[in-house]
């Protein structure tokens, strides 16, 4: 027996809803699977979802200034819309990681664009510079400095005629 055998892309993925669901909607699966449908979809009747892709969504009050984490509210509020039904939300105590919102949007504004990737990752992702196989020591300690020695990145103290302060300034002595 074969140990895996191929069966689709991770893009969308089969799903049978109990009940029917229209384009556009919001899906969870689990607790923390993100989907929304591309077409309405009668009950028990299989058909794609999407679990990736770049989507213009319902937003609730959250004041989105750029590239941030996005969070599914199930009953949240969107502006504009309907109290209760669902929103997105930069407030990461309202659901599952949904992905990322794409651009700004202040708090009155109804809808954001939406880089949806749950199934990739269904959390955050949170990376630090000891992430990085190329880095050696990485203490945040004020006044030292990134520095190449030939095979990684070691932070330094500043040292010489020159010191850097917490801010970046740099002063000759």
């Amino acid at each position: 027996m074969k140990q895996a055998v191929f069966v689709q892309n991770s893009e969308s993925i089969d799903h049978v809803p109990a009940s029917n669901v229209k384009a556009g909607d919001v899906i969870v699966l689990g607790s923390n699977l993100i989907a929304i449908t591309s077409r309405d979809i009668p009950a028990n009747t299989p058909a794609g979802i999407a679990t990736t892709g770049i989507f213009d969504v319902a937003k609730d009050a959250s004041n989105i200034t750029g590239v941030s984490a996005a969070y599914w509210d199930a009953d949240g509020d969107p502006v504009g819309g309907e109290a209760g039904t669902g929103a997105f939300s930069s407030d990461s105590s309202k659901g599952p990681f949904a992905g990322w919102f794409l651009g700004a949007a202040g708090t009155t504004v109804g809808t954001v664009r939406l880089f949806l990737r749950s199934f990739i990752s269904t959390d955050q992702e949170a990376l630090d510079l000891a992430d990085l196989a190329n880095v050696g020591t990485d203490t945040p300690t004020s006044g030292r400095i990134l520095v190449a020695d030939g095979d990684s990145w070691e932070s330094v103290a500043m040292s010489g005629d020159a010191t850097i302060a917490s801010t970046g300034a740099a002063t000759l002595n």
